[in-house]
């Protein structure tokens, strides 16, 4: 599990409010190796862009930074991915299941 944001940090920012801007999109890498340290590969779609969020998901509160993920690896080779998102100090916790990606 990863996050990370297609939007560069506004490098007039000061260090102390520097964040990773919105949006945040949580995706999946993963890795053939037995120690896990190199050959990664990004999987090729976050777990949802955006712009295709559906209108009810934003109008229960879910918003466009993800974050405080736990992951859980289903033995049916699901993921499942619960997060917070939403507006400050009104955050909600979601769940998104997810397939495995693999190089097939």
């Amino acid at each position: 599990m990863l996050n990370a944001s297609p939007t560069a940090p506004d490098p007039t920012d000061t260090l102390a409010s520097r964040e990773e801007p919105p949006p945040s999109l949580g995706g999946f890498a993963y890795c053939d190796e037995a120690w896990p340290v190199q050959n990664w590969h990004w999987c090729p779609e976050p777990m949802e862009w955006i712009q295709a969020m559906p209108p009810d998901a934003i109008r229960d509160g879910e918003g466009d930074n993800f974050w405080r993920h736990h992951l859980l690896a289903l033995a049916t080779g699901q993921l499942a991915l619960f997060y917070n998102s939403g507006v400050y100090g009104q955050e909600q916790m979601y769940l998104k299941i997810s397939e495995i990606c693999s190089a097939n």
